[in-house]
């Protein structure tokens, strides 16, 4: 809980904007990792784009992903979900890796995708992947 609020802290004062969190609640992740969830930004003063962000991807490795998309769509919530139950049941992602989702993204927009090796107290190191 200390994390999450320290990470939300750390997502709100650079995008200077309030997150909501999500929950996807289909598939065994909420199950097995009931503290993981997804912060949605909206556009606010120092970006013009809805900003998805990982809670508790790696169980205190500190290592959260980040998704950047021209619109609002929750259905990120279900991406960042698979692909963080994937980093913490199959293998472990870093700056590099690459994951294939078995469909298509969202046909409409276009997303980027950051794994961003977050440091709380101090700097942040991120690799576009």
């Amino acid at each position: 809980m200390i994390y999450s609020m320290e990470l939300r802290q750390h997502y709100e004062l650079p995008w200077q904007t309030k997150c909501r969190e999500l929950k996807w609640e289909r598939g065994p992740m909420m199950e097995k990792y009931p503290d993981f969830s997804v912060f949605e930004f909206p556009p606010g003063p120092v970006h013009d784009m809805w900003i998805y962000g990982t809670v508790n991807m790696s169980a205190g490795r500190e290592i959260e992903l980040h998704l950047f998309s021209q619109i609002k769509e929750e259905p990120i919530a279900e991406i960042l979900t698979v692909i963080s139950y994937y980093h913490r049941e199959e293998s472990s992602l870093s700056v590099g890796h690459t994951v294939n989702f078995g469909r298509s993204w969202l046909a409409r927009v276009s997303l980027y995708l950051w794994l961003n090796f977050i440091a709380l107290f101090g700097r942040s190191n991120t690799g576009r992947v």
